[in-house]
């Protein structure tokens, strides 16, 4: 109909690993996915490696996906490390997304909280389990979004925050 249209991707919608609980929800609307990459007059995208497995999608297209990485927005004024009292222990934040990423790490956590008598604290998802196993040594912040998430980093800072990924496309399209 010649309108433009630009679509932004953050992450490799068409390839969810099978673990990842968002998989089977957009497992039906792939041919769409694929339909607008291919299609869109702009693509825009957060990283390098996303760029490059759509722009494999739009080999018709004249255009290819341009690459605007994420950054926090101008308004959010976080403090500066100094003014903030420093939790000892270890921070890993993730929400049910990340199970897997948690699960290939797990023993690593324990071994570290154990070996050095740290704590460690989950931010978002709550992994029972995991802190089943480490007892005293676990807590739960629960945060029901980005900005609540904010906030808690705001008022603390871990002396250790670990971000684990399996290794797979999915993740290595991933921001920072």
């Amino acid at each position: 109909m010649g309108v433009p249209v630009w679509i932004d991707y953050d992450d490799l919608l068409t390839n969810i690993p099978n673990d990842n609980p968002a998989a089977e929800g957009y497992a039906k609307y792939q041919k769409v996915i694929r339909l607008l990459i291919a299609n869109a007059t702009a693509v825009t995208v957060s990283t390098e490696v996303l760029k490059d497995e759509f722009d494999k999608l739009r080999k018709a297209s004249v255009t290819h996906c341009q690459c605007i990485p994420n950054a926090l927005p101008d308004f959010l004024k976080l403090p500066s490390c100094s003014t903030q009292a420093l939790s000892p222990g270890f921070l890993w934040r993730g929400g049910i997304t990340h199970v897997e990423d948690l699960h290939e790490t797990e023993d690593a956590i324990m071994c570290a909280c154990n070996s050095l008598r740290k704590n460690i604290t989950f931010i978002g998802y709550h992994p029972s389990i995991l802190m089943k196993k480490l007892g005293k040594n676990a807590d739960h912040l629960p945060a029901s979004g980005l900005m609540e998430y904010f906030d808690i980093l705001n008022q603390r800072l871990w002396e250790v925050v670990i971000v684990p990924l399996t290794d797979n496309k999915f993740n290595r399209c991933k921001s920072n």
